[in-house]
């Protein structure tokens, strides 16, 4: 959902019964669970919003679950590669075009899910405070680098650098000071580089990763011929080391959305490829994720190799689980739906892609209730409740997930552990922070570090208090379903989005864990600096004092 297009917000929700199958593909062009008529009722909003706020419904339209899509795959296939060598710094700095909105759908869910335990809800904070920032800087903002809402933020931290990505473009920060070296558009990088599809036409969801197991940075948007009849595209920019500055990257257009809308790209770092998931949309009509794996070791390479998967309607915003550390094994994918953390393990056969397996292996009974907007004494801003919020970290065994519930007559960030994520699923520990202040917490993003040591990122609002970052976390030491080290404030925002349809927020954050100390967490996100439709980023680092 994150293009530069304005939010078309559904005005539905959906019930989609999950059976509690095993094998949803292995192989074979078969789905074994299939999605049960859905029900679809208004949204009311004293329903989809716990304070009980007026949603606004101008634009809205309705986005639906195609009871009919089935999974499908694997397909495999070659893109070309196109290299260039590029000092980023000499690319020109200047603002991105600004193109005419385009409308878009939403699938929702509303109102209480699932039939699992109840998490935890934690309303008392600790005496003991998350760190303070090492590192507090801005980001890249909307009047100098955006193209329009939200800004989609990304941002990952490499040996020597920290690179962000916004809708729809690049900055590139020095980890020791966060002093910014370079900042460009996504069409001046991707300018000339024999990928005609993506050259000048770069459409935003901007990603980036930094692929611990190969060293190499993987830069990524999306881009389309046609935006309602395609073909459609994620472009790819991959570098030929750990230097995003002065570096060779070899680019593609690797296709993507089986002629559908490839809606949400999620990167993630596997065993031996590099992963990303897709929502894909036929117009209204959701029609399954899209699962696609890049082998590692053609990336940078004039040959790159793809599998990829589907899956059928009954599944929505699947992602993959990103590790930093090479392995063994299947690459876990998960998503959050219909009241259950659903796992997969896909294994890649790169000599006989027919035998790829792509196996369902749990689905979880979890409980929440979705959020429908957040209230800022601007305008309210969507929350994106419940999908999981980027990023699936896989720390040994354990695959860590996050998104935003209803908590009480607020919104709280709700996080969980699943042990033995590729073996055995099984919820180790959840809990919801909602600490009982008034404030809603919201666009949660987690990471872990080498120790075992949670932290995560997520904003902070009411009618009364503009929207803020913070961060909590815990010790592996720590009671299972609390965070023991408890809130601290990156930025209080000191403006919020002005009424105008600038009330598309996100539609993502992300925390990072440095790949060089496995210790120094860095978070990037939204808020705003003044009321308007100036939105801003913000860049900090920090680390748990025990950790080295």
């Amino acid at each position: 959902m994150d293009k530069i297009r304005i939010r078309w917000l559904a005005a539905v929700a959906i019930a989609l019964a999950l059976s509690t199958g095993g094998v949803v593909y292995a192989a074979h062009d078969k789905d074994s669970r299939e999605a049960t008529e859905a029900e679809y009722e208004a949204d009311h909003p004293e329903k989809a919003n716990p304070a009980g706020e007026e949603a606004e419904e101008e634009g809205e339209e309705d986005a639906v679950a195609d009871p009919d899509a089935k999974g499908s795959g694997p397909v495999a296939f070659t893109v070309a590669g196109h290299s260039a060598y590029i000092d980023t710094r000499k690319l020109p700095a200047a603002p991105p075009t600004r193109r005419p909105p385009r409308q878009e759908t939403e699938l929702r869910e509303t109102g209480p899910q699932g039939t699992g335990p109840a998490a935890p809800v934690q309303t008392a904070v600790t005496a003991l405070a998350a760190p303070s920032p090492t590192v507090n800087v801005a980001g890249l903002d909307f009047q100098n680098w955006g193209a329009g809402w939200p800004p989609d933020t990304n941002g990952v931290v490499g040996p020597n650098h920290f690179v962000q990505t916004v809708n729809t473009s690049i900055g590139i920060f020095a980890k020791s000071t966060g002093a910014r070296v370079a900042a460009f558009t996504f069409d001046d990088f991707f300018a000339n580089s024999g990928t005609s599809e993506c050259d000048a036409d770069n459409g935003g969801d901007p990603t980036v990763a930094y692929d611990g197991p190969s060293g190499k940075w993987v830069i990524a948007d999306f881009a389309w011929i046609n935006s309602t009849k395609g073909p459609f595209y994620e472009c790819v920019a991959v570098s030929s080391g750990s230097d995003p500055v002065a570096s060779t990257w070899t680019f593609y257009s690797v296709p993507a959305g089986d002629g559908q809308f490839p809606d949400y790209p999620k990167f993630g770092s596997g065993p031996d490829a590099v992963y990303f998931t897709t929502n894909n949309f036929r117009h209204n009509s959701y029609v399954g994720s899209g699962v696609y794996a890049l082998r590692r070791s053609t990336l940078g390479s004039a040959s790159l190799q793809v599998l990829h998967v589907t899956t059928g309607s009954s599944f929505f915003s699947l992602l993959p689980a990103n590790s930093t550390t090479a392995g063994t094994g299947p690459e876990v994918i998960a998503s959050i739906w219909s009241g259950r953390i659903s796992v997969w393990n896909m294994t890649p056969n790169w000599t006989t892609p027919a035998s790829t397996t792509f196996v369902n292996t749990a689905n979880l009974a979890v409980s929440y209730s979705s959020v429908g907007r957040i209230p800022t004494p601007g305008e309210q801003v969507d929350s994106l409740s419940p999908r999981v919020m980027n990023k699936a970290q896989l720390q040994g065994t354990s695959l860590w997930l996050s998104h935003t519930v209803v908590a009480g007559s607020t919104a709280g960030v709700r996080w969980y552990e699943v042990s033995n994520a590729a073996t055995s699923p099984a919820i180790r520990q959840q809990g919801t922070y909602a600490p009982a202040d008034g404030l809603y917490r919201w666009m949660p993003s987690l990471a872990v570090d080498k120790q075992g040591n949670m932290a995560v990122g997520y904003n902070t609002a009411n009618s009364s208090n503009n929207p803020a970052i913070r961060y909590a976390g815990r010790l592996a030491t720590d009671p299972l379903g609390t965070l023991g080290q408890t809130e601290t404030t990156l930025i209080a925002g000191t403006g919020a989005p002005s009424t105008g349809n600038y009330n598309r927020w996100g539609d993502y954050a992300e925390m990072s864990v440095d790949p060089v100390d496995g210790c120094t967490f860095w978070f990037t996100t939204e808020y705003y600096a003044a009321t308007g439709s100036n939105w801003q980023t913000r860049i900090g680092s920090f680390k748990y004092p025990g950790c080295a």
